[in-house]
């Protein structure tokens, strides 16, 4: 099976939960994709940057969203300015 997802493609995903090492875990379409700068709660516009068989990794390009969470419990440095 394929993954529905290519590098280099845009999409607007909900952060649901943080993956060891800080990345956002975000689904599309059931596919996990890891969100570098996203946090849980967040809606996000992310460019795919890795696409592997069972996963893929991504960098927030846009915060369409921001979780209403008390970020300071979150290392949010890695948030685009």
């Amino acid at each position: 099976m394929a993954a529905p997802v290519s590098k280099g493609e845009e999409l607007e995903l909900h952060v649901d939960s943080l993956a060891y090492g800080g990345s956002g875990v975000a689904r599309h379409d059931g596919f996990v994709v890891f969100v570098r700068g996203g946090v849980p709660g967040d809606d996000v516009r992310a460019r795919i940057t890795k696409v592997k068989r069972g996963f893929a990794e991504g960098v927030v390009t846009e915060l369409v969203f921001a979780a209403p969470t008390d970020k300071a419990e979150y290392d949010i440095t890695l948030r685009p300015r």
